[in-house]
């Protein structure tokens, strides 16, 4: 059984530092949340790789080759038309709507895996049930440590005790309401 943990800090140096010390102690599931972008922050907190631009630029190469092949087996296979002896494959004729489609693709690929990176549409999140979380977006700090387990809660707990947040709460693990 795992639970989560949240510390409540008044400012970001307070943040950063228990971040710093959160991490080296080998705690891998932790979040930072914050009204500004805090610089100084441990790496897997600041700058977490995204896939949106390989899925979008994967979605466009596929979308641009098949549109391209299906108006290519269109004009020289299924249908092909002799007009004033133009030959049936005339390629600038099919780069508009290749690179129209390729757009489209990687328009609503980058949306979609955006959303599903960010767990949208979220309706409910553990941190919901801790009173005054919401200030996260005004003027307080938030640390929080996800799945950690009953052996390792009290080094935690001593861990954020020594980086004096305003208050520690535990979320017990549980389903969404």
């Amino acid at each position: 059984m795992t639970d989560s943990y949240a510390a409540e800090f008044e400012d970001v140096q307070s943040l950063r530092h228990a971040a710093v010390s959160v991490m080296s102690e080998g705690y891998e599931r932790v979040e930072a949340f914050s009204p500004i972008p805090v610089d100084g922050l441990p790496d897997p907190l600041s700058r977490r790789p995204s896939s949106v631009t390989r899925a979008a630029g994967l979605a466009a190469l596929a979308a641009g080759s098949v549109t391209y092949a299906l108006q290519w087996w269109i004009t020289v296979r299924a249908y092909p038309l002799d007009v004033g002896g133009r030959p049936l494959h005339s390629w600038p004729s099919f780069i508009p709507i290749t690179f129209e489609m390729s757009v489209l693709a990687a328009a609503l690929t980058a949306v979609f895996v955006t959303l599903r990176e960010a767990g949208l549409p979220k309706w409910w999140r553990p941190q919901d049930a801790i009173e005054g979380f919401a200030r996260a977006g005004e003027d307080r700090y938030w640390l929080w440590v996800e799945g950690v387990e009953h052996e390792r809660a009290r080094r935690l707990q001593a861990v954020l005790e020594a980086t004096e947040p305003l208050r520690i709460v535990t979320v017990p693990h549980e389903e969404q309401p």
